[in-house]
Parts: structure tokens; C-alpha cells; sequence
């Protein structure tokens, strides 16, 4: 049953960044908007529509707000994506909450959700992070145990800036050149990463060496590393990280001091800090 619901949301989510990418693409016009895209059931375009009907103005520059946990950085670049396609601005607003003030605002609803839920929900969350992601830049985090109003200076500060800087689209070059490129600068950074990371753990394990008390610690921790060196690479190889720096020198993962090294090492630091 929770597989199905996971599923659910999943095809919820994808459905949604459909409409938002149909709704932009048809420069907002309610006239081009009785027909759902491709891929999205009546049922929740019927429901997409109506507010997007209630909302929309006259007026001659448009606000999306999509109000959502958006917990990992792959769902939100998604909407990055998009921007990029129609040459739209593109901001992020992240509402930082302790679990402790989430679970006393949690009781206060009148519909409660489950402790685990909640618990579960801030150990998934990926806040924006611009050390690691360039195209997060446009980003900022709000303490929402503060007074919310006294930040909207801040907040709209943030939509002119995005607004006035539209994020440009990819310039177009020979297809096969393009594919070429990417695939030799997909592979080099990949191959340099990996290097980095080894040479990250094998620091680590280094340093245990003095502080494990027994076999069994050492091993455990061994483990931990390992796994989250495969995580980071599977977050680069995925595309969920991107580096805004180039890598064309063969021998970038040697140098400690390099952008790049440093960059994977602030990902594994926040991987590391994440589960411990």
C-alpha cells in the first residue's frame, strides 16, 4: 500500500511539472488552456486549471509559486529545466524548520500527520546549496521561527532579482560536436570526481587509524565512508550535482587546492553530517 501511494505522488509530481511546462509554453493564456498536455489525466488539470483561472491577471509579469517539500535537489532542478526552455527567471525560497518545531506545529493541525512521517521527511531534505550547485544561485533560506513578514523585503527582493535575470537557454551548436563534447567532459569529470573521492576516503581512513578504539569501529566506519563515496558518485554521475567550474587539466583530482576537490569535499562533508 505504501509503495502505491509512494507511486502515486511520484506520477503527481511528474504530471504537475507537466502543466507548469504546458502553462509557460503557452505564454499563460487562458484561451490555449482547455485542453490538459499530454500525459495528464482530466481529473487533476480540471483542478490545475481552475486555480490557475482564479489567478490569473492582466497584469504583464506572471509569478508561478510552486508550494512543495521538494525534498531532493533533482525535483526542484526540474523546474530550473524549464526555465532555462522558455528563458524564464528561476528563485527558490527555502523554509528552514527544526524537527522539535515541526512536531509541536504537527499537533496544532487539525489533521495530524504521523511523528515518523515528519522525522523522516527533514533526514531526506536537501536544502539549496550553491557551493555545489551554480544554478541554484538565486536562493535563500528563511528561518520560519522568525517573523515571516518582517522577511518579505528579502522574498520579494529575490523574485525582482530572478525576474530581471532570466535564466538564458543553451546556445545551439552542431548536434554531433555538442554530443561529443558532453560525453568527453561527462566522462573527465566523472573520472576526476571518482579519483577525488578515493583519495577523500583513503584520507579518512587514515586518520581513523589513531582514533578507532577496536577492529569492529573501524570497520563500521570504513563502510560509511565507502557508501557515501558511492553515493556522491552516484549523485554526479546522475546529473543531481553539477560542477560550475571546468575540468579540462587530465590531473585536477591530484591537486588538493583545485575548485573541483574542494567542491567534492564540501558534497561528501554534507553527505557525512546528513548521517551522523
Amino acid at each position: 500500500m505504501l509503495r502505491q501511494s509512494q507511486q502515486t505522488w511520484k506520477e503527481y509530481r511528474e504530471e504537475i511539472a507537466f502543466c507548469i511546462d504546458y502553462l509557460v509554453n503557452k505564454e499563460i493564456s487562458l484561451a490555449n488552456l482547455t485542453k490538459p498536455p499530454p500525459g495528464v489525466n482530466d481529473a487533476l488539470w480540471g483542478k490545475f486549471y481552475a486555480i490557475v483561472r482564479r489567478q490569473i491577471t492582466s497584469a504583464e509579469s506572471v509569478v508561478i509559486v510552486l508550494d512543495d517539500n521538494m525534498y531532493y535537489t533533482s525535483m526542484r532542478h526540474k523546474y530550473f529545466q524549464i526555465a532555462r526552455k522558455y528563458t524564464c527567471g528561476f528563485c527558490q525560497l527555502h523554509l528552514a524548520c527544526n524537527i522539535q518545531t515541526a512536531l509541536e506545529r504537527n499537533l496544532k493541525r487539525s489533521q495530524p500527520i504521523t511523528e515518523d512521517v515528519i522525522v523522516a521527511m527533514a533526514t531526506k531534505i536537501e536544502p539549496p546549496n550553491t557551493h555545489i550547485n551554480s544554478w541554484e544561485t538565486n536562493s535563500i533560506v528563511i528561518n520560519t521561527e522568525s517573523n515571516i513578514e518582517s522577511q518579505l523585503p528579502r522574498i520579494m527582493s529575490l523574485v525582482n532579482t530572478a525576474m530581471l535575470n532570466p535564466v538564458q537557454p543553451i546556445e545551439e551548436t552542431d548536434p554531433m560536436i555538442t554530443a561529443e563534447s558532453r560525453q568527453i567532459c561527462s566522462s573527465n569529470v566523472i573520472h576526476q570526481s571518482d579519483q577525488i573521492l578515493r583519495k577523500i576516503v583513503s584520507h579518512k581512513m587514515s586518520n581513523l587509524k589513531g582514533i578507532a578504539e577496536d577492529k569492529s569501529t573501524l570497520q563500521q566506519l570504513s563502510k560509511k565512508y565507502i557508501d557515501i563515496r558511492k553515493t556522491c558518485l552516484d549523485k554526479i554521475k546522475s546529473g543531481q550535482v553539477s560542477f560550475p567550474v571546468a575540468v579540462d587539466e587530465p590531473n585536477v583530482s591530484c591537486d588538493i587546492n583545485s575548485e573541483l576537490y574542494q567542491q567534492i569535499l564540501r558534497l561528501f562533508e554534507q553527505l557525512l553530517k546528513e548521517i551522523t
